[in-house]
């Protein structure tokens, strides 16, 4: 959807809204929070977290995203952060792992921003 639709949206439905931009670019999913979304779920952080978690790269990957999102996103803590999700293979099925996949929940539920627990991750 185009980005005026948000903004005008928002203005009368008077509710926070949070958008699904599947993407893993920073700068093209934030472009939908400037002006238009509240919030978006944070697709940057999900590709980090599976590459960490799913595929035990470097935890500092983490903290990188974090300093790029920060000067990209005007409200982190609005962010929706998620491991699980309808729109991509879930955890369990690329890493079949339960420490880790409790691991990446205990993540998701402690950092920044909104965390999101998909059905069937509980």
């Amino acid at each position: 959807m185009k980005k005026d639709f948000w903004k005008q949206y928002a203005q009368y439905a008077g509710v926070y809204q949070v958008g699904e931009v599947l993407n893993g670019n920073i700068g093209y999913v934030s472009y939908y929070t400037h002006d238009g979304l509240d919030a978006t779920m944070n697709y940057p952080l999900f590709f980090t977290l599976k590459s960490v978690f799913n595929y035990k790269q470097s935890m500092y990957n983490i903290r990188t995203t974090y300093l790029n999102e920060a000067g990209a996103f005007s409200d982190m803590d609005a962010l929706g952060v998620f491991i699980d999700n309808h729109d991509n293979p879930r955890f369990l099925s690329i890493t079949n792992s339960i420490p880790l996949f409790k691991s990446a929940l205990t993540f998701v539920i402690f950092s920044q921003g909104i965390p999101i627990i998909y059905y069937g991750s509980e």
